[in-house]
């Protein structure tokens, strides 16, 4: 696990990007990337569910524990339900459920990718009481489902596909901001805050501080 004191000096700067694949905040990488690359200063690791119909899971799955003890990685990510995308869903719910598992026996967060799956990650979550916090990316929930994600201390991401509804309902202690861009991409995490400003009726340098402060509890013990 990387060094809590580094972190809190990365998560000091005036923009965050909580998930992104390209650097400049926690870089995601899949296993196949991961071994074969250097890592960006902060990263995280973890088997997409786009990816759960690949003949390499079993490959990936046996070599990610030495993965997420690299020096760089500070959680598991992506992980999660897709079932517009990858394997069947009780194959996805496995998958997820051994990562996200790892993930609390190692001590680490979890950046959660949920589609049309919220409730399934809800049962995850109560079936593994993970021992570190989790962070749905970017976050189109909203009512009661905002309120069981809340109740359970889940961090919800806020990105350029995140509804405006969904955005404004997410509690300001589990507010989390993200790119999650592409290196092609040209959003940047200051128009992520800027919008969250906006629908929020806030400010930019209020946003910033929360979601600094936030993301220092989610990757912080």
């Amino acid at each position: 696990m990387e060094d809590p004191a580094r972190i809190s000096q990365f998560i000091n700067l005036p923009m965050l990007d909580f998930h992104s694949h390209r650097p400049g905040g926690i870089h995601a990488y899949n296993p196949d990337e991961a071994s074969e690359a250097i890592l960006s200063p902060v990263a995280a690791i973890g088997v997409h569910p786009w990816q759960s119909a690949s003949p390499e899971v079993e490959k990936w799955l046996s070599e990610l524990p030495a993965l997420l003890s690299r020096p760089e990685v500070v959680a598991l990510g992506e992980v999660g339900i897709d079932p517009n995308r990858g394997a069947p869903l009780q194959q996805q719910i496995a998958l997820a459920q051994h990562q996200l598992r790892l993930a609390s026996e190692m001590k680490l967060p979890a950046i959660i990718h949920a589609v049309k799956s919220y409730h399934l990650i809800l049962q995850l979550f109560d079936r593994i009481h993970p021992s570190r916090p989790w962070a749905l990316h970017a976050y189109n929930g909203r009512g009661q489902v905002t309120a069981e994600m809340a109740r359970r201390g889940i961090f919800m991401s806020a990105g350029h596909r995140s509804s405006d509804a969904s955005i404004a309902s997410i509690p300001e202690h589990l507010l989390l901001a993200e790119t999650d861009a592409y290196p092609a991409d040209l959003i940047t995490i200051e128009e992520i805050i800027d919008r969250i400003a906006a629908i929020r009726h806030s400010t930019p340098a209020h946003i910033t501080d929360i979601v600094a402060a936030n993301l220092s509890r989610f990757l912080n013990p």
